[in-house]
């Protein structure tokens, strides 16, 4: 038995298929831990479209729903980050809140064990010294740091994943929420909504607050494949669009549900063998390559060699081209060294 309660926090109109992931998240959730209480926090107009047909069936699933009192002028994204960065104010007791882009996999009784104010899993599944030298550590971390809240990033501080966070009923716990909503509020108001962000900023302002806590709890098997193996969480960050990674990676198996209007067992059978349903090939990469696919260079090739248009079709050919060049060039080089 777990003696938690496991937290949503969704946002979603039918338009978009948010709801959906959590629907599929909290059915994996009650498999593996029968006796959970799953909570959904949300607002009025997302608590309105769960009486639809479309979503109505997965009412069942949670054991509570909590609308919150958000401020209307705010945009869905924002009204998601409002009320994650204020979860600790609008529950009482211990929870752990989870992304809805996740997949149980296991039992999760062992969170009764973890001893910490606010638990969390390293983004990454490294700790921010290994890689705050790539290019994309500066564009998401180190200069947003700077230009929002006038810090410069101490490379002893750890940047945790926030799609999941086991968090106690602790003065600690109150004290971390409580700046991570105000640098979240402060950052919103310069055009930055993102909430990772402003908990990296409240982690380096108040050390010691967060624990970390182990990877199977999140497993981000896009940065790594180190927890797979033993997760009892993976965090899929699924996207609206395609992957070709597995289909539990992109809309289509939330689409279904959408379609389906239940769990069906096609979709059943797809959820419990999460683990078996990675596309071949996909191919391991080392940090070096990490840190390679997030430079512009990468980025734009990438784009355009993805697209259909018949310009970017066009520019990837030569990209390529030059491409092969250069690396005659730099093999002939090396050859006569």
């Amino acid at each position: 038995m777990v003696n938690i309660t496991f937290v949503y926090d969704v946002i979603s109109s039918l338009d978009d298929l948010y709801f959906e992931q959590a629907w599929a998240s909290a059915w994996t959730l009650r498999h593996y831990n029968s006796d959970a209480t799953i909570m959904l926090v949300t607002d009025q107009a997302t608590a309105d479209s769960l009486q639809s047909e479309q979503r109505r069936n997965a009412l069942s699933l949670f054991n509570r729903i909590l609308v919150a009192d958000i401020p209307k002028e705010y945009s869905n994204k924002e009204k998601s980050r409002w009320v994650k960065t204020n979860l600790r104010n609008l529950i009482k007791g211990d929870f752990l809140f989870i992304d809805a882009d996740t997949i149980i996999c296991d039992s999760l009784g062992g969170l009764n064990d973890i001893d910490c104010a606010v638990g969390a899993v390293l983004d990454y599944h490294c700790h921010a010294r290994e890689i705050c030298q790539y290019d994309i550590f500066n564009a998401m971390t180190r200069k947003p740091l700077k230009d929002i809240f006038c810090l410069e990033y101490d490379p002893s501080t750890d940047v945790y994943n926030s799609g999941l966070l086991l968090v106690r009923d602790t003065p600690e716990a109150y004290k971390l929420f409580d700046a991570w909503h105000a640098n979240w509020e402060l950052s919103r108001s310069k055009g930055e909504c993102r909430d990772q962000l402003s908990l990296t900023a409240t982690n380096q302002q108040n050390p010691g607050l967060i624990t970390e806590i182990g990877g199977i709890y999140n497993c981000q098997l896009r940065y790594s494949m180190q927890y797979f193996h033993a997760a009892k969480i993976l965090h899929t960050f699924a996207s609206q669009g395609d992957n070709s990674l597995s289909v539990l990676f992109c809309h289509k198996i939330y689409q279904f549900i959408r379609e389906n209007r239940m769990i069906s067992k096609e979709t059943q059978d797809l959820l419990l063998n999460a683990k078996n349903m990675i596309n071949s090939p996909s191919i391991m990469v080392d940090k070096e390559h990490i840190g390679l696919s997030f430079t512009p260079a990468f980025l734009l090739l990438r784009q355009t060699f993805e697209s259909n248009d018949k310009y970017e079709g066009l520019a990837f050919r030569i990209m390529n081209f030059i491409a092969r060049v250069l690396s005659h060039g730099l093999r002939s080089r090396q050859h006569n060294k």
